[in-house]
């Protein structure tokens, strides 16, 4: 450890502690430079990552989402890219893979209600919803980021159930003092 000048003052303990922590291998960066420069790379990633699947999903034959079959075979195809990459399965995601937008596929979905390809699609959405909630359970994901993706996407809600008031019917003359007191009073020999 270095030495402090004589007389000691601020300036000189500072310039023993940063060197201290120079030799001691501790970088000279403070963390909210790297996390800043982390986020910068991570969000670099993401968006050359959607240009990337924009950029497939236009070259890739569109499915005929009357075609089953052809829209299961497409939805396994994404849900192992997304296992193999590690990423969460979207509705964006998957519309994508199937090459039309979010918006069309639930317009379709909304004017084919009994087709079968809307019930396959309404089961990835519940298998989607579930890859969610068990990384959330097993911290693999932000809770509140899952509790806003499962409202907005997945179709699920906060319930609050209100029961009506029923008002007391009873007139006061119906109270009988006796009763009460046997009712509430253990034993009357304690009083």
């Amino acid at each position: 450890m270095k030495r402090m000048s004589n007389p000691v003052t601020a300036s000189s303990m500072a310039e023993v502690l940063e060197a201290d922590k120079h030799e001691n291998g501790r970088k000279g960066r403070v963390y909210k430079e790297i996390s800043d420069e982390h986020k910068s790379e991570q969000i670099s990633l993401s968006i050359k990552s959607t240009a990337n699947a924009l950029r497939d999903a236009i070259n890739a034959p569109k499915v005929n989402l009357s075609d089953t079959l052809q829209v299961q075979e497409r939805t396994f195809m994404y849900l192992e890219a997304c296992s193999l990459s590690s990423c969460f399965p979207s509705v964006m995601g998957l519309s994508g893979a199937l090459g039309c937008s979010r918006q069309n596929l639930h317009r379709w979905l909304l004017s084919h209600p009994e087709h079968p390809t809307t019930d396959f699609i309404s089961m990835v959405k519940d298998s989607m919803a579930d890859v969610l909630t068990n990384a959330s359970l097993y911290n693999n994901a932000n809770a509140v980021q899952v509790i806003f993706q499962l409202k907005n996407h997945f179709d699920h809600a906060d319930r609050v159930e209100i029961a009506p008031v029923v008002p007391n019917t009873q007139i006061d003359s119906d109270y009988n003092a006796e009763e009460i007191r046997r009712r509430y009073l253990l034993d009357d020999t304690e009083e």
